[in-house]
């Protein structure tokens, strides 16, 4: 095999309890809007909502929480660790301004090392500025200003009310990342998170994600039910059609193939001819070399340039391990993105260059996914206009 190419199979591909749609998703266009000189406000959190608390995604959920002092409520982290992360992953961000009050929770005078995420991408990829010496302590809030800016490649501290920054550091990164707060000594408080970014504002969309699954984890469903119905014939491509890029799909030895193109500019999907809303979808999957790939559901081409949006489960055959996580191509990005203590098994479910069982369900606005028969991913899409409700299965 060509070391540039990624390989997978499919040995067992399966739906049940499914209605077949027979018309196309008319779903608007979810892309982001077109980014403009001016900056708009485009999230705000006070944590008066104690249900606020589920914008992030938190490395350590046990140490996080909205507390609330009787004037006012605010997010607060108990104990210091770099690796104890806060993420605001409502929405990933390149060129941004955020504002937000922090304090330590000490009560007195103290210099604790409070880190501010600009761009978290990976657990073991990102990048912060230290606050360290920078007179926080616990008997005031203190208002900090980050503005990130691509062009320049730079980003800029600004503290309470002063006009000029008290630090630059340079940012060579062009990608889009996570913003977030962590701390290597003393417990913080955070309180009145405003973020303003180019764009139009209705392109940008309130996000849910949750540290956790927000349903009760359910097992996996029996996939031995006689009325599983087979849409794949393990012989041809028959019901089946490529959608955007350039890599090869086939049969051999009864098993689909895909092969991708290392050079190719846009990700392939071999897509089903028909539209699926509610079903349960089984399969095993493997891949030949390290990589990453993922199952659109309920997806469709955009009418504007027929590139493809929708769900898509995410398979990851690389040392992240985000396999069976819930994602929106070309849309609100993640819905679970397997990050922090509480997915560690979640993310050793997956075996790389194994033969690994996944299995989907969606039901109306509830997604689950399970590797190796373990849940991973359990999600409700409360987004009533940009939630998917049918569309095509796609590899």
């Amino acid at each position: 095999m060509n070391t540039s190419k990624l390989v997978f199979r499919i040995t067992l591909l399966a739906v049940i309890g499914f209605e077949l749609v027979t018309n196309k998703s008319n779903a608007i266009d979810k892309e982001a809007g077109t980014a403009e000189e001016k900056y708009n406000l485009i999230y705000q959190q006070d944590f008066e909502d104690f249900r606020s608390v589920s914008d992030f995604v938190f490395a350590d959920p046990e140490r996080w929480s909205v507390k609330s002092t009787g004037k006012n409520s605010y997010l607060e982290c108990s104990g210091s660790n770099k690796e104890n992360i806060g993420l605001l992953v409502w929405r990933r961000l390149e060129d941004y301004n955020m504002e937000f009050d922090v304090m330590f929770s000490s009560g007195k005078k103290s210099s604790g090392e409070f880190q501010v995420i600009y761009n978290f991408r990976e657990p073991d990829s990102y990048s912060d500025i230290s606050l360290k010496d920078k007179n926080l302590d616990g008997r005031k809030w203190t208002k900090v200003r980050l503005e990130r800016n691509t062009l320049q490649g730079e980003v800029r501290i600004y503290m309470g009310n002063n006009t000029e920054p008290e630090i630059i550091s340079s940012d060579e990164l062009k990608e889009k990342g996570w913003p977030g707060f962590t701390s290597l000594s003393g417990s913080f408080r955070i309180d009145n998170i405003k973020v303003w970014a180019p764009g139009k504002l209705e392109a940008w969309r309130p996000r849910c994600y949750p540290s956790k699954p927000t349903g009760k984890l359910q097992k996996q469903p029996d996939i031995s039910d006689p009325s599983f119905v087979n849409i794949f014939d393990g012989k041809t491509l028959d019901g089946w059609k490529p959608l955007n890029g350039t890599a090869m799909y086939y049969v051999e030895n009864g098993d689909l193939v895909g092969e991708c193109n290392p050079k190719a500019k846009l990700n392939t999907y071999l897509s089903t001819e028909k539209d699926y809303d509610n079903f349960i979808l089984a399969f095993e999957v493997k891949y030949e070399k390290l990589g990453n790939s993922g199952i659109q559901i309920r997806s469709r081409e955009r009418e504007k340039d027929g590139l493809v949006t929708g769900y898509q489960v995410e398979i990851d055959n690389s040392e992240r391990r985000w396999t069976g996580g819930l994602y929106e191509e070309r849309g609100r990005e993640w819905f679970t993105p397997l990050v922090g203590d509480y997915h560690n098994d979640t993310r050793q479910a997956f075996r790389l260059m194994e033969w690994n069982l996944i299995v989907i369900k969606a039901d109306g606005n509830h997604f689950q996914t399970w590797v190796n028969g373990i849940p991973v991913a359990d999600y409700y899409d409360n987004d009533k206009e940009f939630a998917a409700s049918q569309g095509f299965i796609g590899f």
